[in-house]
This record gives C-alpha cells, structure tokens and sequence, in this order.
C-alpha cells in the first residue's frame, strides 16, 4: 500500500496541513460568516414576528373589548326597541279592546232596546189578540154586545196582576 510508505510521508504531511490550512481560512473567512449572518437574520426576524405577535395580540385584544363595548351597547338598544315595540303592541290592543267593548256594549243596548221594543209589541199584539178572543167568548156565551173599553180595562187590570 502506497499510502504506507515511509518515504512520502513528508510530502503526504505537507499536503495535509496545506489542503487543511486552506480549508480551514476558507471555513473561517467565508462559509462561518455566511452562516452566522443567516442565523442572525433568522434570529432577527424570529424576533421581529414575536414583537409583530405580541402587538396583534395587543390590538386583539383591544379590538376584543371594543367589539365587547359595541355588542353590550346594541344589546342595549335591542332591548329598549323591544320594549317601546312591546309597549306600543300593548297600548294599542289595550285601546282596540276599549273599542271593542265599546262598541259591543252600544250594541247590545240597541239589541236591548230592540228586544223590549218588540215585547212590548209582541204583549200589545197579545192584548188585542185577547180582547178579540175574550169579545168573542162573551158573547157567543152570553150573547151579550160587549163594550171594548170596559173589556180593555178588565184584561189590563188581570195582565197587570200578572205580570207585577
């Protein structure tokens, strides 16, 4: 083995240091700082998200208790137009009942009126029908001609009793 040999292990010695040499400079002067400015870079925008993170949770949370305060005051007025709503709801059918009743208490005073109106045609109508039954009766029984007024007098005396 070539490698082995005693008597290029000076040339072999050299060559290492020198290639090492060399890629140690390299390494030291060049790939290190390329590598250490991308780090810092990283490093650097790592940080700066963390600040931009912390600043939108700031704003969020700032926006949050806004958001809260505009909710809590639409809330506010959902509530009091619900209540005008319900209160206008309720006066108005509270006034449309007062019609109703209203109206149905006029009406049924006119059917009152009506109702007595026609019982008291329907107790004249009665009372003629009852003369001329009780004009009839009399005379087929007696034979007699019988005064109207003083029969008028008799039935309305009997249907007075009755009636009080």
């Amino acid at each position: 083995m070539p490698q082995f040999d005693p008597t290029t292990f000076t040339s072999q010695i050299f060559w290492l240091f020198t290639c090492f040499s060399m890629m140690y400079l390299f390494m030291a002067r060049v790939t290190t700082p390329m590598i250490a400015r991308v780090l810092e870079a990283r490093v650097a925008k790592v940080e700066g998200n963390l600040q931009k993170v912390t600043e939108c949770e700031i704003q969020t949370t700032h926006l949050n208790l806004e958001y809260e305060k505009v909710l809590e005051r639409s809330r506010g007025r959902a509530h009091e137009n619900l209540m005008a709503s319900i209160t206008k709801v309720t006066a108005a059918s509270a006034k449309r009942k007062r019609d109703i009743n209203d109206t149905m208490l006029a009406r049924i005073q006119t059917s009152e009126l009506n109702i007595e109106k026609r019982k008291r045609a329907a107790f004249d109508s009665l009372k003629k029908i009852a003369e001329s039954v009780a004009v009839g009766v009399v005379e087929k029984l007696t034979d007699l001609k019988v005064n109207n007024q003083s029969l008028t007098k008799v039935l309305n005396e009997v249907i007075e009793h009755k009636v009080a």
